[in-house]
């Protein structure tokens, strides 16, 4: 009875995370049903596929789970570092920008008068 219960709870995992039916029968000790057993041959490759979607269904620790959140925390991390380098390089080209006095004035009338060339009375 208690295999039974084992072998109930790894099916339900095996549905949950959506693996092929013919191949979760294989893979818990079932015989495939209908004529699949005879015509589908999985390899042991696409086998270890099935079970490996099952592994964090069926960990009844927590160290799985903590492991796919470590993993997508350091590309989170990355993504955010990436991000504080861009505005880095944009602070420090804003800044180039406004030291230079000739980009920051987009027309004429927006120049000092003292940078205007004297305009001469005519004689």
């Amino acid at each position: 009875m208690l295999f039974h219960g084992i072998r109930k709870f790894v099916n339900h995992a095996y549905v949950n995370a959506g693996a092929d039916p013919i191949k979760k029968e294989l893979l818990i000790g079932h015989s495939p049903p209908g004529l699949e057993g005879s015509f589908l041959r999985p390899t042991e490759d696409e086998l270890l596929t099935e079970f490996v979607k099952v592994v964090p269904y069926v960990t009844l620790g927590q160290e799985a789970g903590l492991k796919e959140q470590v993993e997508r925390l350091k590309v989170e991390s990355g993504d955010i570092d990436t991000m504080k380098k861009s505005y880095i390089d944009m602070r420090i080209q804003l800044e180039k920008t406004q030291a230079s006095p000739f980009i920051r004035f987009q027309t004429r009338s927006q120049l000092p008068t003292s940078w205007l060339p004297c305009h001469h009375s005519k004689m």
